[in-house]
């Protein structure tokens, strides 16, 4: 069956590809972070000021890592399928990624620049997604 393209189509997508890439960036932390709790390596917090051999903050971290990892995931299959609650799972979310990314990896100041994004980007996604719903019909 052939699909009208809607002009908004294809800028949702692209969303959710940058979504679902960001979110894979958190699993990789969360396999980094893991990986050195498996070595015994210390984690280094607030880019260095706090370091911890804790096994407990570690995992601590990853669950807060793959909350945010998870949550971004969502809210690309919630963007793609225009569901007007996006916006909001995009600031928890996003608020969540910008505090870990200050404590857990403070080097990467591409993940700040991401989630600053990601933040301006929120007001948009309602109206991204409002717009383009097609014409309710009381007969289907």
């Amino acid at each position: 069956m052939y699909r009208a393209s809607h002009p908004g189509r294809r800028t949702r997508l692209v969303l959710a590809l940058l979504l679902a890439a960001h979110s894979a960036a958190h699993f990789v932390a969360v396999a980094r972070i893991v990986r050195s709790i498996g070595l015994d390596l210390p984690l280094a917090l607030f880019g260095g000021l706090i370091v911890t051999r804790s096994w407990a903050v570690a995992m601590l971290v990853v669950i807060a890592f793959t909350a945010a990892g998870t949550g971004f995931l969502a809210a690309a299959g919630l963007l793609v399928g225009r569901e007007p609650s996006v916006g909001t799972l995009l600031m928890v979310v996003a608020g969540l990624s910008l505090v870990l990314t200050v404590v857990g990896l403070w080097a990467t100041v591409g993940g700040v620049l991401i989630n600053l994004a990601v933040l301006a980007v929120v007001p948009g996604t309602a109206r991204l997604v409002n717009d383009q719903r097609p014409a309710q019909s009381v007969f289907f």
